[in-house]
């Protein structure tokens, strides 16, 4: 049976999300996680919900750039073998280069602003008292949980 989240559960769940503004928070969902285990406190079933996803998504914030940092090197490595002969420049009919760093530097832009839109929508509806639903990371946590 579902239980109504109290405001104090609503209130510390939508902190939990709140890693990306204040990094200290970030390491809150797991500590919490671990002294509730430690202590044997139950956890309901709306705290834990989105303290596992909590945690799963500021691992996401932190990974992902670092995964997109390693692609995009082995990439220009990958390039830089295949083109040795061939520079880059000459590949373009213009005589423009590739500008690897300004691509780079856009999509983080636009992760990182995906990212704090994300987590607003994630707090919004803690604050709500609902269940968020962020496809991969959610149902990760619903196998998780059930």
């Amino acid at each position: 049976m579902y239980k109504v989240p109290t405001l104090q559960d609503k209130i510390l769940c939508a902190i939990l999300y709140a890693g990306l503004f204040v990094p200290l928070i970030t390491y809150l969902p797991i500590i919490w996680i671990i002294v509730a285990r430690l202590k044997k406190i139950y956890l309901k079933e709306f705290v834990q919900y989105h303290c596992f996803q909590a945690v799963l998504f500021n691992m996401l914030i932190f990974f992902l750039p670092n995964a997109f940092d390693l692609l995009l090197s082995f990439t220009v490595n990958l390039l830089d073998i295949l083109f040795a002969i061939i520079p880059l420049t000459k590949l373009f009919s213009d005589g423009s280069s590739l500008n690897l760093l300004a691509i780079k530097s856009f999509i983080l832009e636009n992760y990182f602003i995906f990212i704090r839109i994300l987590s607003f929508y994630a707090i919004i509806w803690t604050l709500r008292g609902k269940y968020t639903n962020i496809p991969p990371l959610s149902q990760a946590i619903n196998h998780f949980l059930r």
